[in-house]
């Protein structure tokens, strides 16, 4: 990876995702973490098999109301 400019880092939000992600955050600035675009998940795959989970949780929670 180091031939490249940017590497976009899309790691588990588990515990051993972040601090894979800080390492590599920490070696170059060239790394850049994108796990915000999957904060509600544990990682990107359960995003992308269902990307409104949260958005049905919401709504589930508001229909008790």
């Amino acid at each position: 990876m180091e031939k490249y400019t940017a590497v976009n880092l899309y790691l588990d939000r588990d515990l051993a995702g972040k601090i894979a992600t800080q390492k590599a955050l920490a070696w170059n600035k060239k790394y850049v973490d994108n796990s915000f675009e999957y904060k509600n998940h544990k990682d990107l795959n359960e995003f992308l098999i269902n990307p409104h989970q949260e958005q049905k949780r919401s709504q589930r929670l508001r229909a008790k109301f």
